[in-house]
């Protein structure tokens, strides 16, 4: 079997179309894998308030990415999973959530003259 290469936006576009496509089965499988890595990290870290899943592809995929078994794969823990259950873990979809919150711990920090000397700046 062979195959052409293709962008990302055409495979993840081939994914959200045909459920039972490679693409879709190679996207579900990423869940998979992600949600195995993300929970042994909040086990290792002791992440009980929660775990945020941000940037690349998912935000556009959130659908698919919330009927995966990226939450299954998560809690996965053998007797640590009753633990896991209580860890919430969400996807953040916000296109620019790393700006916004530093620029919310700056006006925090430095008063809400900051932005205004920032912008007198330019």
């Amino acid at each position: 079997m062979t195959y052409e290469a293709r962008s990302s936006h055409e495979i993840t576009d081939a994914a959200q179309k045909n459920p039972d496509s490679l693409e879709a089965k190679a996207f579900a499988r990423f869940c998979a894998i992600m949600g195995s890595v993300s929970g042994n990290v909040a086990l290792t870290m002791g992440a009980r308030d929660g775990v945020l899943i941000a940037g690349g592809i998912l935000p556009a995929m959130s659908d698919l990415f919330a009927a995966s078994a990226f939450r299954e794969r998560f809690e996965a823990k053998g007797r640590f999973q009753g633990y896991m259950k209580d860890i919430p873990t969400r996807l953040i979809v916000q296109q620019y959530a790393g700006l916004l919150g530093a620029a919310a711990e700056l006006v925090s920090r430095v008063g809400a003259a900051a932005p205004m000397a920032a912008a007198a700046m330019r």
